[in-house]
């Protein structure tokens, strides 16, 4: 039995692969559902290979194809994929001898093959030893033509965009490349691919994760051709750095010293990622650690945009460190049974497997000889299930409902049942808790903690049992449907109420705390205790422990909210005539959770700063009567006091500008490094909340309510919020480093570009604390209007020192990021670079960059660049924009090579001209040259209007002088008032003569040009003056 390997499914199919041949039979009865049955076994002959086959190539399924779902076909379908690549496909093994047969695609030619996982209805994912994907599906269409193979193997390939891998250089030049273990070359391969499940009938994108070394990709199946990449995140620094803390001194152990294995991954119902992590330190080669690590969610963004794995952001949710299980490495990595090495869940390459438990958070980890079930949800001891001392092995496992299937060599099929206290509780709510939820007594924010309380436990039922008979029209429909939502005002008030509390909570575990522990408003059993060595250690080395309990029984907060039908169900609170949409306060609380944890990780490298400033704050509290009780215990250091209270961590920022603008009364002087350092903390600290707002902020994207009140915390001023601290902050620096006066003096450059990146950390944060606060606004409300005009004059004055440094790259990025067409056109022009001006009028050509343009070059007077710089691509919206500017768009005709239409435009502005004859002179005549460079030969009303001006030019000056006429001033004449001067009569006879010639000339162009009517008034006056003349 050697090469013997088997399979089993979550579906009911078994199969073992002995040589080239797979035998497959039916376990489950389908009439009396998850029951075992007796079938026949199907023998199917497998491709010829040189390598040896094995059943984690093998799929069987009735669902394999959708033309399979849809139909509710009772006939399984098979894939196999040799090592070398050989696939054959079964359309149904009850025939044999019906079988397709093709390669893997010209991509995978040569590597061999490792992993096929069941993606139905979408076919298959098939992973090699070198980590290539491939998706394999069965084209139902094809299957009804001859010649036609019905398999199709399409590469999956990672984008290699422009910018692929930039972020993770840029990195590596600023903080240089971390150490990576030494893997070996086997490791180097995918390790492992799964899948997420169909949960409750909802239809679900399919989606995929891959695992190799310490890094997972993600992709999405949407269709059988349509595989989308998700990104891939490196978790190895993260993981050495958990570990490292657990078991070893930070301040001696290096990363270097440290290796990590991650054995496997699972999904539980939530579809949140599980891993089960070995770690080795080389110092203490026997010294071997295992972990559950539980990661946060929506650890991929939807954009699909790259992570980075330097991001100072802990991808892990919680961990659960299993002392339980210990093996020396000559155990470690010698080859399992070789009779299950390629079993399902079962790998030679990995000691132990995983598998999670749908519905609770129970996780098994196994593999060939002994089983370990671990409860994530407490600290209960690891239970063993030794096979070994049964002289048994395992072939397969997979889970079924709340049940463990197992497939052993002595005894078959075993089941094991997940007798955890969540799927043993009552499906009805006990009537003491009954009794609870409608005593008077008893108020609604105990009642939620007791539901808590009971979902941290892993007593899931009891915790939805009780919330639901607190708020019964939760089951029915969300309140927002609800015909009277005043029904959730309570709700939403008490769900506000008890995030507060579970931020502000006194510190349990820790019996330092003991004095202040109030049981009626300390969330008591919601902290795991602490272990003995833990409570004897002094209270700051744990305020780190502490805030990551907080924060991971918020979390669990969120999640029985989500999991009960509340998170649908909440709208807004109204506190002082303000609406606060409660999804966004649940969000600040988080936020504000993640500020005190980062500020605790920089007390190693500012310490005395942030000591000194919440020595400031608690003084502050003090003398505002805020700390009675608190301030005269001896056990509590000030760190303890204050990071206590989350809820209140702005009031730091405060106290350190404070603490800046103290030194300089005192010194006169403005201290830079200390300058630098408070600015370091703030960008720490908020550049950490602005990526959670990035990768979180969809959850909270359906909590806005129309024309609410809501301003997040960091976009408060002063007291409630920090925005006035950046920008106090950013006004510092621009005073401390004299950017106005020093500059042109002082010739640093890397002066300056300290400087500069300073400016523009402090810069994003303060805009992005704008373009939060706007999101939640309408844009037809008037406040969204103001708070618009003050986001545009707030983003100059922090771009704009930036130019006067000449940081033109980093101005540049945020001027693209928030939009500021000021900024970026004065960059452009600074560094004379038109092709970057014409890049920005197309990315930005829906928000009217172009137009912004063209104003500016009027504004700024440079009419002729703008007309010299248009290209093919924007002279449409040139033209729109000069529609109303006549005088300059006749010359943008002209060089369009547009003359007809310039023509016009030229005639229009010389025939609205009516200062200065020479002017409208000149209009006319060039718009008859650009009429004749048109190829229209019908120039007439240019000559005729011509004619008119070179009468009035010709006037003598006597006549000028009779009619108060000056030859410089004097304006276009109407034909009517050009007459009347001609026939005036104040020169000889000889000259009279010919201006009434004259006149009767311009009667004929009115006759040709303007209305009869004027014509005969005009020849009229003409004949009536030549009588009165005529002797």
């Amino acid at each position: 039995s050697k090469n013997l390997t088997a399979r089993i499914s979550n579906d009911g199919w078994a199969w073992f692969v002995v040589g080239r041949k797979l035998f497959i039979w039916r376990f489950l009865d389908d009439a009396t559902g998850n029951k075992p049955k007796t079938t026949k076994c199907y023998e199917l002959l497998l491709p010829a290979s040189d390598i040896a086959h094995k059943a984690e190539l093998v799929c069987v399924s009735n669902s394999m194809t959708q033309y399979q779902q849809q139909q509710h076909s009772r006939f399984p379908s098979a894939i196999a994929v040799s090592p070398e690549g050989s696939i054959r496909y079964w359309p149904n093994i009850f025939q044999e001898n019906n079988v397709y047969d093709t390669i893997v695609g010209a991509d995978l030619n040569g590597q061999e093959c490792q992993i096929l996982l069941d993606i139905r209805p979408l076919g298959c994912v098939l992973g090699t030893t070198t980590n290539s994907l491939a998706h394999i599906y069965i084209d139902y269409r094809t299957r009804q033509e001859p010649n036609q193979l019905p398999i199709v193997c399409r590469t999956l390939k990672i984008p290699q965009g422009l910018f692929y891998g930039i972020g993770k250089k840029f990195s590596s030049f600023i903080y240089g490349s971390l150490p990576t273990a030494n893997y070996p070359a086997e490791s180097r391969q995918i390790l492992r691919i799964i899948r997420n499940e169909p949960f409750d009938d909802v239809v679900l994108p399919v989606f995929i994760l891959v695992l190799h070394n310490c890094s997972i990709q993600k992709w999405i199946i949407e269709d059988y051709d349509i595989e989308n990449f998700c990104g891939q995140i490196d978790l190895e620094k993260h993981l050495k750095e958990a570990f490292i803390t657990k078991f070893w001194n930070r301040t001696t152990t290096h990363h270097n010293q440290i290796s990590i294995w991650i054995m496997d991954i699972a999904l539980n119902r939530f579809n949140e990622i599980i891993l089960f992590v070995m770690c080795n330190n080389s110092d203490l080669p026997n010294d071997n650690h295992f972990a559950l690590f539980s990661l946060i969610p929506d650890l991929f963004p939807s954009d699909g945009s790259p992570l980075d794995s330097q991001q100072s952001i802990s991808p892990i949710k919680s961990a659960r460190y299993l002392t339980d299980i210990r093996l020396s490495s000559n155990e470690l990595f010698s080859q399992t049974h070789s009779s299950s090495s390629s079993s399902s869940g079962l790998s030679q390459n990995r000691p132990f497997n995983l598998i999670s438990m749908v519905d609770s958070q129970v996780c098994y980890i196994f593999n060939s000889t002994c089983i370990y079930k671990v409860n994530l949800g407490n600290q209960d001891r690891i239970e063993e299930i030794d096979f070994e001392s049964m002289n048994d092995f395992l072939f397969g496992i997979t889970s079924m409902d709340q049940s463990l299937l197992l497939l052993t060599f002595k005894n078959g099929f075993l089941s094991i049942e997940c007798q955890t206290t969540d799927l043993i509780s009552s499906k009805q709510l006990s009537a003491s808790d009954r009794a609870l939820v409608h005593s008077n007594q008893t108020d609604k924010l105990s009642l939620l903690k007791r539901a808590l309380q009971f979902f941290m436990k892993d007593d899931k039922t009891r915790a939805e049992l009780l919330v639901h008979e607190m708020f019964p029209f939760i089951r029915s429909q969300p309140a927002s449907d609800m015909k009277q939502p005043t029904n959730t005002t309570e709700l939403d008030a008490t769900i506000c109420a008890l995030s507060k509390n579970i931020c502000d909570q006194i510190p349990h575990a820790d019996p330092r705390w003991s004095t202040f522990i109030d049981a009626e408003n300390c969330l008591d059993p919601l902290q795991q205790p602490h272990n003995q060595q833990q409570q004897e250690t002094p209270g700051s080395v744990i305020i780190g422990t502490q805030l990551e309990e907080k924060m991971l029984t918020h979390n669990s907060f969120i999640e029985l909210l989500k999991r009960t039908g509340i998170w649908d169900s909440l709208t807004s609170l109204t506190t002082f005539k303000s609406i606060l949409p409660t999804k966004l306060v649940l969000c600040e609380h988080s936020e504000k959770l993640l500020a005190c944890m980062s500020l605790w990780k920089l007390h190693l490298h500012y310490g005395t700063i942030l000591v000194n400033a919440i020595k400031k704050v608690l003084e502050k509290r003090k003398n505002d009567g805020l700390l009675k009780g608190f301030d005269s215990h001896n056990h509590l250091t000030n760190q303890d006091l204050f990071y206590r209270e989350v809820t209140k961590v702005d009031e730091l920022f405060w106290q350190l500008i404070e603490m800046e603008e103290t030194q300089f009364q005192m010194d006169h002087t403005y201290d830079e490094i200390l300058i630098i350092s408070i600015t370091d903390i703030m960008k720490t600290v908020f550049a950490e909340i602005c990526h959670y707002r990035q990768t979180n902020g969809i959850n909270y994207q359906s909590a806005v309510v129309a024309d609410c009140d809501y301003i997040p915390w960091s976009s408060e001023q002063r007291i409630t919020g920090v925005r006035d601290v950046w920008i106090k902050q950013f006004d510092l620096i621009i005073r401390c480093f004299r950017v106005d006066a020093q500059f042109h003096m002082i010739g640093d450059e890397d002066r300056w570009i300290l400087v500069g990146q300073k400016l523009t950390d402090l810069a994003d944060i303060i805009l992005d604390s704008f373009v939060c606060q706007l999101r939640y606004l309408n844009p037809t409300n008037e406040k969204y209007a103001t708070l618009r005009r003050a986001f545009e004059m707030t983003r100059y004055k922090c771009l704009e020192p930036l130019l006067r440094i000449k940081q033109y790259d980093r101005a540049a990025e945020l001027a693209e990021k928030y939009e500021d067409f000021d900024i970026l056109i004065k960059i452009c022009e600074a560094l004379d670079n038109q092709e970057q001006l014409k890049h920005y009028s197309q990315r930005f050509a829906e928000k009217g960059f172009a137009e912004y343009l063209f104003e500016w070059y009027l504004k700024e007077g440079k009419q002729g660049k703008m007309l010299s710089s248009s290209t093919t691509t924007n002279n449409q919206k040139l033209d729109a924009f000069l529609s109303n500017h006549d005088t300059l768009k006749w010359l943008h005709e002209l060089h369009s090579h547009r003359y007809k239409d310039a023509s016009s435009t030229l005639k229009k502005l010389g025939l609205f001209e009516e200062n200065c004859v020479a002017r409208r002179k000149t209009m006319l005549s060039i718009g008859k040259l650009a009429l004749i460079a048109s190829g229209d030969t019908n120039y007439s009303d240019f000559d005729d209007q011509l004619r008119f001006l070179q009468y009035q030019s010709d006037l003598s000056d006597s006549l000028l002088r009779k009619n108060d006429l000056d030859r410089k001033t004097m304006p276009v004449l109407s034909p009517k008032q050009l007459v009347d001067i001609l026939i005036s009569g104040a020169e000889g006879p000889n000259e009279e003569l010919k201006n009434f010639q004259k006149a009767l000339e311009i009667t004929e162009i009115v006759e040709r040009r303007y209305s009869i009517d004027l014509h005969r008034q005009i020849l009229l006056k003409i004949w009536q003056k030549a009588f009165e003349k005529d002797e």
